[in-house]
């Protein structure tokens, strides 16, 4: 063929024939790789031909021409792609994978045997490539021999070989040599590379070192399963390594491959291979020659790595390097994130092995060089300054970068045009892309480089709006800096104020920070940066630039410019000048208001004293010399810092300890002495210790060397301190690896100091020392150990506070920072705690808490800082916060910090003490706070619900105190331990008119102009916007009072400005600016402004700005809350003096006087309640206070007067008014005058002064009564009043009002107090002042003219309440229309809060005018009832309206027709859809209408109750009053319903669709039927309103017992058992309480729900609302043979007489109940021997018998059984809840031991709820909360360890009770009714996922695994209609309520999935089932529920529907389904 070979050769042809029949019966036997392609070449000229000895194939032929194999196209194309580069070296008409083809249909000849073969020169070309492995192993062996013959024969140095000399492709046949696949091939391969890269030039070079790394890593070199491959692949790595060239980059390159195709591979085998040859690496050369950056990225690597031989490794590689480096800190970040036990293994190998390992082989470029000894922090320096070299060399070779001809190659011309950000973002990382690698290098400015257009976009770019584009800009300044460098300096000069502004960004800080960085040193020097014109020191200027941001991190910028000054670029230098320049510059920026512009600028000061140059130091502190005296603390500070005491030298764990000279002497101990402890302790590291303080650093110095320490203890006669540590040895223990022998010495050392502690205190010293050196200084992993240095360090203490000694810094400042890291240690947290109040009780407290506060802030767990606030949360209450004195300025900065942490439950824990701070230091912690410039509306909560306590804060014993500090102040001063609060805590100041602009009083004043208010009112608003920052008091001292002046008159005169929209606000300012400053400095400008503040509160004409000079007043006179608060009786006395020069003729005139006196009255109120105790306080202006209260009393306002009397009465109650004072008043006036007033103020006197209250009292409401009466018989009618008996009637009847209005009353009067306050209506706010129409007459018209609307309509429209408003307006006063109808209408219930508190003043008047208006009160309450809903306003309508009804029972009046048209309609209406936190409130309401008949129940049931059913639209409404006409009937006989009731509830039963509501009317019927007797007749009379359908419904309904809802009053009878309950289950959610009410006696008010969202207390509400409804219909009519059909009307139904037992009878459910009660309270063990076990087993067992009906096995005869029965039917949630609490108790007093468990008692309550759970009368009248607790505690015995249900081990005892128990599980599920199991389960699977609860996923999965059971015994018992009769808006309520808590928990924890697993399971079952059983009825269900938005169960539900098939898509409406926590655990 034309491919080689003859067609018609027959010996060939025989041959392979042969060849075929031989690989045909052996084919799978002998590999037949493909070869790859190699390079065909002859022989090197000059070389004679070596050829290897084999047998030749044939005589015909020296060789033989071998064809290709057939291979697939991939294959051909994947070798044709990956040798394209060789393969183009092959000659004319070679194939790529050798040979020539034959034509012979594709057949491969198979070589003869090795000896055959024969390899030539001539041949090589065809032999490498050949696909036989055999032929290419040989030619490699061939080019092994040739290559060694060459390298020995010629004279040739260490790797100048070239290889072209051997073999013309060398070069490039060697990789290619390495892909072998064959295993024997591959050897022979490594064996020629290894020798290539030992001789040969090629193989350093860099890109031969990259291939032959490919080739080994890609083939099948490092996968390989030989030991001699591995060998061989790991000798060639290490000799690539060897003789890699000085300055080249194959090193690292092989480091790269390894990490990025070794260590990152899938095969085991490459991955573990590579790691060892990594770590070969290091010990054969050693780490200090190799790249160290790269090898410690490996090893974090290998540590993270899933292998664990792999993680082993990377544990050794990390120790050598640690060893190579000398220490662990250079790789801290490394060891930080190892975990504890990966630390522990780090300081063995370290301590076993300290010193790095001896490197056994050396670079070839090294070998001239000598070898030296360096210590390791000389290898470090040198290591790195090697690295920083070869980096400057790499820089140096690199070719500069054309930016401008790579540009075009990229997009950033096309996308630089576009308008979308991300489109410029894109462009500009292509412009970063293009400098190419790090560090930049890119060529000069020239004609053809021009980078001015570049830079001018650029410049474009840093204004776009986009932080991200902004970014990348300057990160293109910062490439373009260090590529190209000061040449540039011209174009980016100008740039540098525009950089430095870009600050305030906080999206792009640090893009500008890193653009600066490269800036300076490349661009910038320092004599830039500090220019004046236009650089940083303008951008520092606080008053030119206001953002604090901008010139913090200027300062930062600086002081990163001084600590990388001479590290790189060449214009770095720091000079004197320049240290200078920055320490003035520093200096003055310690003065900026900006508390971190502060610390930045003490940052460059440092940074300047730490700098090497020691000129440069000297220059630092002779510039900070002057803050000595201008700012003494931060000189100090500089001081302490620079000179910061003896620093020690950091040294690894793996260098020797340093000894002292004595020790360094002695010999180490002998093999044979080495179990026995010695005092010559050797190979132990001694850590560093850094004292917190240089004060304490004196103390390090008198510690004894370990070695002497261990010589003192010695010395003391320790029990066992010398024995072996086999005899429990203390030395020897100690110094054991074994933690165990560690906490067994240290146990006994504690137990030592306990018992002659004060004997061995002189060596205490010498304890310390040899604990810290044993234990690695306290470094100990294991908790034991721990726990016995923290027990330890406590003993310690204590016999310091024995002998009333304080510690030395080296013994409290490591306890100290061991208590804290370890307090977060849930183990150890005790023991640490008690540790710090042991150290308190001896050391200051703030040294203490300022070492645990420094400690805690290198801390990262938020366990350790969550645990840290709690322990300082008891130190506060204990030792009180005043003990820290001035460190509570620091301690509170932490604690704010952590105010501000990410984890919720650190917040938790800081607010929790801010709180307890604040209830002992006061208002100075809100003060601190705001100074801060902290604004959390959490703190604000915090403060208010724990308000400051003064006097308790001051009188106050703390439970503990510091010993040491009580001693020393006992010595030095008697007195108060703690100081004052004022003085630990100082209080800020701020110099208020120099923080505003320089014109803003000028302004405040201007005029001129017509824009001039403007001008004004931006001025004020500039005060109020700093007053708003002001965290502390306004500075009063020097010129700052002056100036404040200034501004109170310029402020002063805008009260009188034209513009009345000014004057409230500056009134506003006024009073804010009094409140801030100090007392006497109020009092001195109240002066100036407190007249024209009287006059505007008095005469102004607009009721805004008398109410705003009223309100600045009042605050303008209350001294400020940082200093306490209260009245300031120096500004008081001002203001009276003020008031009485203003009150003019029209003052007294006016509408604002009133409100004045008030504002004083209630002013000397609280002057005189400051301090009860004492004598009342005095004012010194007594007689200008008489003269207002005379004058104002002559007032012709009735207001005033009646203001002024009740100020007279305080000033003569106080003594603030002497008669004198008034009778020398009264003598100044007229006798008319005098006589007017006299009438007012009687004779004071002694005796009279008693009676002037009494006297008072009814003077009010006299001249109230009086009105319409001649003014001459007024003072008659008064003196009447005071001594007619009469008068005081009503009182007695107020008195002596039942006890429920009161309650209700009060109730009101606490919900209402504040709400209204009008002082023109004293008494009666609705006293008619005008009668124009009568009731009756109004009520003749209803619905006709009046606009009332007629039911069903809602009295809701805007137009009935103006209708309203404007009939009631001709009756009240102007004020009480206000109050009564807002602005705004009755937008929610909220809106309605002020009239209720009208209404109800009014109700508690004495006289009954407020029933004629009876008819506007009901409409107004029925208006309010129907707007939207709140929960005090719509609590303060149901309270008003119980008082409403509880005074006209009280007046025996009854509510007329048209009045009850008027108020029940709606209140039935709101009652039906009422919130459960109403629903009691309301049916209070409703019952009290029918029990006290205030309507009659025969007007009551057909025409209110029956009109609802017939035409109300509220599902619910109907079914409410159904029920109330049920108990209307049942109360007084079918007349409460009539005939045509009757009638209408037939039509009603006929249309209605909802089941709940047709089971309420039929309720009605068989009520009706009952008090009728005959339902023959009674279906007769409405025949024809009835279908067949509902007579049929109504027969069978009739004919038995019905199982329905009972009437409201039997509910209630009901809800009063169910509070005498023994015991109620557990639950999360709080037990509802009643509201007042006149029916409900003496309850609780009503509290509304907590829950962590809206939306779940909303669900929370209303389930149990459905819940309790539930309870209620199964307890309504009995199921049980022992309930009576028969009820009294008001009383709850009879038990049927039974036989009489004896009188032991009556108490047996009693008494054993009591008696399992008292075996699980008293008794102490679950011995069968305990008495209360005895006991509570034989009431248990009765029990069982009782339930069973076992009178054969009983104690007890037939008739106490039956007794006992009856007893439990009657209490059967007690019954059930008795024992499973007796469950509970015989597992929580169990033991560990299983036999030791109570198993006979475990038995015998299992088999009593058994019993139980089988009766169905029983079961089936269960409430849910106690089969919820059945279940709960059931599933938890089951999952008890000890039972060994979780791992499958029990005894046959056990085994029963485990089987005994799941029965029961089971029972308790499936027995009651599916409502109740289902909803059940609902709540113990939500209960389960949101609490903190054990075993919490296996819990939920029992509880998914009993939903299982239930439905399936569910489709068992029920297959027609499974699920038919449960209540599906119950159960969605339940369901919407699981959902939302595991969106809850999915989206705030990191929880188990599989808890959520399960509960998502149960959720997406139930929804299955409901949608199988229940199909479309369950989407109009929910459509029926009032959930946001639908809720998640809607979204549930779709998704169910869609997993069905039954939805094919969402609907338009609906958003896509996310189930959230749903679909993100499955």
């Amino acid at each position: 063929g034309n491919r080689g070979g003859s067609a018609v050769d027959d010996e060939l042809l025989a041959e392979l024939r042969a060849i075929s029949l031989q690989s045909s019966s052996d084919r799978f036997k002998g590999e037949e790789d493909q070869g790859d392609a190699l390079p065909s070449h002859g022989k090197a000229p000059g070389i004679s031909t070596a050829l290897v000895e084999k047998k030749p194939l044939s005589e015909s032929s020296s060789v033989l021409k071998q064809s290709n194999p057939v291979l697939s196209r991939s294959q051909r194309n994947q070798n044709t792609s990956s040798e394209a580069s060789f393969s183009n070296a092959l000659p004319q008409g070679a194939s790529a994978h050798g040979g020539d083809s034959m034509g012979f249909g594709g057949m491969t000849p198979t070589l003869p045997s090795d000896a055959e073969i024969k390899i030539s020169l001539e041949s090589l070309d065809k032999s490498l490539k050949s696909p036989k492995w055999q032929l290419r192993k040989a030619s490699y062996l061939f080019l092994h021999d040739r290559l060694s013959n060459v390298n020995s024969s010629g004279n040739h140095s260490m790797n100048q070989l070239k290889g072209e000399v051997v073999y013309e492709s060398l070069d490039q046949a060697i990789p290619h040599t390495l892909k072998d696949k064959n295993a024997g091939a591959l050897d022979a391969a490594l064996t020629l590379s290894i020798l290539y890269a030992d001789s040969c030039q090629g193989a350093c070079t860099d890109d031969a070192t990259s291939q032959i790394m490919m080739a080994l890593l890609k083939g099948s070199a490092f996968s390989s399963s030989r030991s001699s491959t591995l060998g061989s692949t790991e000798e060639l790595v290490l000799k690539l390594i060897e003789v890699a060239p000085e300055g080249s980059s194959s090193i690292p390159n092989i480091f790269d491959l390894i990490q990025e195709h070794g260590l990152k591979s899938r095969k085991p085998k490459v991955v573990l291979f590579s790691a060892k040859l990594i770590l070969r690496t290091v010990c054969e050369f050693g780490a200090g020659v190799l790249p160290i950056p790269k090898l410690s990225s490996q090893s974090e690597s290998l540590i993270g790595h899933s292998n664990a031989q792999a993680r082993e490794i990377g544990i050794k590689l990390l120790a050598e390097i640690c060893r190579a480096l000398g220490s662990k800190a250079p790789l801290q970040n490394i060891v930080d994130k190892l975990k504890s036990s990966q630390q522990s293994q780090l300081d063995s190998l370290l301590s076993a092995q300290p010193l790095a390992t001896t490197p056994s082989r050396r670079l070839r470029c090294k070998l001239g060089e000598p070898v030296l000894t360096q210590s390791p922090e000389e290898a470090l320096a040198a290591l790195k300054k090697s690295q920083e070299e070869d980096e400057a060399r790499r820089l140096a070779a690199r070719t500069a970068i054309n930016l401008f001809q790579v540009l075009p190659q990229t997009c950033y011309k096309e996308k630089m045009k576009l308008e979308k950000w991300s489109e410029k973002v894109a462009a500009l990382d292509a412009l970063i892309a293009s400098g190419g690698e790090q560090p930049y290098k890119l060529c000069p400015p020239s004609n053809s480089v021009n980078y001015t257009p570049l830079i001018r976009e650029l410049r474009q770019m840093l204004s776009h709006t986009h932080f991200a584009v902004c970014s990348k800009a300057l990160a293109a300044f910062g490439m373009l800096s260090e590529g190209v460098g000061e040449q540039l300096f011209s174009h980016l000069r100008p740039l540098l104020p525009t950089l430095v502004a870009l600050f305030k960004d906080k999206k792009v800080i640090n893009a500008v920070a890193g653009c600066l960085d490269k800036m300076f040193a490349n661009v910038f020097s320092f004599e830039h940066l500090l220019d004046s014109n236009d650089s940083l020191p303008a951008s520092l200027d606080e008053k030119k630039q206001k953002n604090a941001l901008v010139r913090k991190n200027a300062l930062e910028f600086l002081v990163r410019c001084v600590k990388t000054s001479g590290t790189y670029g060449s214009r770095g230098e720091l000079t004197i000048q320049y240290a200078e320049e920055l320490s003035k510059l520093a200096c003055e920026k310690l003065k900026d208001s900006d508390a971190s512009t502060r610390k930045a600028a003490t940052d460059i000061l440092l940074a300047l004293l730490n700098c090497k140059d020691e000129s440069i130091v000297t220059t630092t502190k002779n510039a900070t010399s002057s803050l000595q005296a201008s700012n003494p603390r931060a000189y100090k500070s500089l001081k302490l810092a620079s000179t910061g005491g003896n620093k020690t030298e950091i040294r690894p764990k793996s260098a020797p300890a340093k000894t002292s000279a004595k020790a360094s002497k002695k010999e180490p101990p002998s093999k044979a002495q080495t179990n026995k402890p010695s005092t010559k302790i050797t190979n132990l590291p001694k850590p560093p210790t850094a004292p917190d303080a240089s004060e304490d650093n004196h103390d390090e110095k008198s510690l004894p060397s370990l070695e002497d320490a261990v010589e003192n203890l010695s010395a003391l006669s320790i029990a066992k301190w010398g024995d072996d540590i086999d005899d429990e040895g203390i030395l020897a223990g100690i110094q054991s690896s074994n933690w165990k022998a560690r906490m067994g010495a240290l146990t006994k050392l504690k137990i030592f100091c306990e018992t002659d502690g004060e004997r061995a205190f002189d060596t205490l010293a010498s304890l310390f020392v040899l604990v810290r050196d044993c234990t690695k200084s306290f470094k100990e992993s294991n908790f034991n150990v721990a726990r016995a240095l923290l027990e330890l360090f406590t003993v310690i203490f204590g016999i310091y506070s024995q002998l009333i000694k304080a510690p030395e810094s080296y013994l409290y400042i490591p306890a100290t920072k061991l208590s804290v890291e370890k307090v977060g240690d849930r183990k150890l947290s005790e023991a640490s705690s008690l540790c710090l109040h042991s150290i308190c009780i001896v050391k200051d407290p703030q040294r203490v808490v300022a070492v645990a506060v420094k400690k805690i802030s290198d801390v990262k767990s938020p366990l350790v800082h969550e645990a840290l606030l709690g322990w300082f949360k008891t130190f506060c209450i204990d030792f009180g916060a005043a003990s820290l004195s001035k460190g509570i300025q620091e301690t509170l900065t932490w604690v704010l910090k952590e105010c501000e942490s990410n984890n919720m439950k650190v917040r938790k824990a800081a607010l929790d003490v801010m709180g307890v701070l604040h209830s002992q230091l006061g208002p100075v912690i809100g003060a601190f706070v705001k100074s801060k410039d902290i604004q959390s509306s959490s703190l604000e909560k915090t403060f208010s619900d724990n308000p400051h306590d003064t006097s308790a804060a001051q009188s106050i014993e703390r439970k503990m105190k510091c010993l040491t500090l009580s001693a020393s102040s006992n010595t030095s001063q008697k007195g108060s331990l703690h100081p004052n609060m004022s003085s630990i805590l100082s209080i800020p100041t701020t110099d208020l008119v120099a923080s505003l602009k320089s014109d803003c009083i000028s302004r405040i004043n201007t005029t001129d102009g017509k824009n001039a208010w403007k001008l004004r009112k931006e001025a004020m608003e500039e005060v109020s916007k700093s007053l708003s920052k002001c965290g502390g008091l306004i500075a009063t001292e020097g010129k700052a009072m002056l100036s404040l002046k200034q501004l109170f008159l310029a402020l002063r005169s805008r009260l009188n400005d034209s513009q009345s929209n000014l004057k409230p606000i500056s009134a506003t300012l006024i009073g804010l600016l009094l409140n801030l400053v100090d007392e006497n400095s109020q009092a001195k400008l109240g002066k100036v402004v407190f007249p024209a503040l009287a006059n505007a509160a008095m005469n102004d004409m607009k009721k805004a700005m008398r109410d705003a000079s009223v309100s600045s007043l009042s605050i303008g006179t209350e001294r400020p809350k940082q200093n306490g608060g209260g009245t300031n009786s120096l500004a008081l006395e001002c203001f009276i003096v003020c008031l009485e020069s203003e009150l003019s003729d029209a003052a007294l005139k006016s509408a604002g006087l009133p409100d004045v006196l008030a504002f004083l009255t209630e002013r000397l109120e609280s002057h005189v309640a400051v301090e009860p105790t004492e004598s009342p306080r005095t004012i010194s202006a007594s007689r200008q206070l008489a003269k207002v209260v005379v004058l104002s009393l002559l007032s012709s306002k009735a207001g005033t007067r009646s203001a002024a009397e009740k100020l007279l009465s305080i000033c003569l109650k106080s003594g603030n008014v002497s008669s004198e004072a008034l009778e020398k008043e009264i003598g100044k006036l007229l006798p008319a005058q005098q006589r007017t007033v006299r009438s007012f103020i009687p004779n004071i006197s002694t005796q009279e002064q008693e009676s002037l209250e009494t006297v008072k009292k009814p003077t009010s409401r006299t001249r109230q009564s009086v009105r319409s009466s001649p003014s001459s018989r007024q003072p008659i009618q008064r003196e009447s009043v005071r001594s007619s008996p009469s008068s005081r009637q009503p009182v007695r009847r107020e008195t002596t009002r039942s006890k429920k209005v009161t309650d209700a009353m009060s109730t009101h009067e606490t919900n209402g107090r504040g709400a209204y306050d009008d002082g023109n209506m004293t008494q009666n706010p609705l006293h008619p002042s005008t009668p124009k129409s009568t009731k009756l007459q109004r009520l003749s018209l209803l619905g006709k003219s009046d606009g009332w609307p007629e039911f069903p309509e809602e009295p809701s429209g805007e137009s009935v309440i103006q209708a309203l408003r404007k009939s009631w307006s001709l009756l009240i006063s102007p004020s009480a229309i206000g109050c009564l109808f807002p602005k705004g209408g009755f937008r929610s219930h909220e809106d309605s809060i002020k009239g209720c508190a009208m209404i109800s003043q009014s109700i508690k008047c004495n006289d009954v005018s407020f029933l004629e208006q009876l008819d506007f009160i009901f409409k107004w309450i029925a208006c309010a009832l129907f707007s939207r809903d709140h929960t005090s306003g719509l609590r303060s309508l149901l309270s008003t309206l119980q008082l409403l009804l509880g005074r006209l029972h009280e007046l025996s009046y009854v509510i007329n027709d048209a009045e009850a048209t008027i108020i029940l309609f709606p209140l039935l209406e709101k009652a039906g859809v009422a919130k459960s936190q109403f629903k009691d409130q309301f049916n209070d309401i409703l019952s009290f209408v029918k029990s006290k008949e205030l309507y009659q129940l025969q007007r009551y049931g057909p025409s209110i109750c029956m009109r609802i059913v017939e035409k109300s639209k509220s599902n619910r409404a109907r079914s409410l009053a159904a029920a109330e006409c049920s108990a209307c009937v049942s109360a007084i006989g079918v007349v409460a319903i009539g005939k045509k009731g009757v009638i209408a509830l037939a039509r009603a039963l006929t249309t209605e669709k909802l089941v709940e509501n047709r089971t309420s009317y039929l309720d009605l019927f068989y009520t009706v039927v009952q008090k009728y007797g005959d339902l023959d007749k009674l279906l007769s009379i409405i025949d024809s309103s009835l279908t067949d359908k509902t007579k049929q419904m109504i027969v069978d309904r009739c004919s038995k017992r019905p199982s329905t809802a009972p009437t409201a009053v039997e509910a209630a009878h009901q809800d009063e058992q169910k509070q005498t309950r023994l015991r109620t289950p557990a639950r999360k959610y709080e037990p509802r309480t009643n509201s007042v009410s006149p029916r409900a006696g003496n309850r609780v008010s009503l509290r509304p729900p907590s829950s962590s969202s809206e939306v779940t207390g909303k669900l929370k509400s209303r389930l149990q609302r459905f819940r309790e409804e539930d309870q209620t219909a199964e307890g309504s009519l009995p199921r049980t043979p022992s309930r009576n059909l028969s009820a009294t009307p008001g009383m709850h139904q009879a038990m049927p007489p039974t036989p009489q037992p004896i009188a032991d009878n009556l108490d047996l459910y009693t008494n054993a109940s009591n008696d399992i009660n008292g075996m699980i309270t008293g008794a102490e063990t679950t011995s069968a021997n305990e008495p209360w076990i005895v006991k509570g087993s034989n009431a248990i067992r009765m029990m069982s018998f009782a339930l069973k009906q076992d009178a054969n096995n009983s104690s007890l005869n037939a008739t106490q059984i039956e007794t006992l029965r009856q007893q439990i039917a009657s209490n059967l949630d007690g019954c059930v809840e008795t024992l499973t609490s007796s469950l509970k108790f015989s597992f929580e007093h169990g033991v560990e031991n299983d036999s030791a468990l109570p198993c006979p008692l475990i038995k015998e309550t299992v088999d009593a709820l058994t019993y139980f759970f089988r009766n169905p009368d029983y079961v089936s009248s269960l409430s849910q909360n106690a089969l919820e607790y059945t279940l709960r505690e059931t599933v938890h015995a089951l999952l008890d360890d000890r039972l060994g249900a979780a791992n499958g081990v029990k005894t046959d005892t056990i085994g029963t009770v485990v089987r005994a128990i799941n029965k029961l599980a089971m029972r308790a599920a499936t027995a009651p009714s599916r409502e109740t199991s289902l909803s059940a389960l609902i709540l113990l699977q939500q209960s389960t996922i949101s609490t903190n609860v054990s075993q919490a996923a296996k819990v939920s999965r029992v509880f998914t695994k009993l939903f299982k059971k239930v439905m399936k015994d569910e489709h068992e018992k029920n297959p027609k209609n499974p699920l038919g009769i449960v209540k599906l808006d119950s159960l969605l309520y339940s369901l919407d309520w699981l959902l939302q808590t595991i969106e809850e928990v999915s989206a705030s924890e990191a929880r188990d999935g599989d808890l959520l697993t399960s509960s998502v399971e149960m959720s997406k079952g139930i929804m299955t089932e409901l949608i199988k059983c229940r199909g479309g009825s369950v989407r109009e269900g929910l459509a029926q529920l009032e959930l946001p938005e639908g809720g998640v169960v809607e979204k549930l539900l779709v998704e169910c529907e869609q997993e069905m098939g039954l939805r094919t898509q969402l609907p338009l409406h609906a958003t896509p389904v996310d189930t959230s926590g749903i679909s993100q655990q499955n």
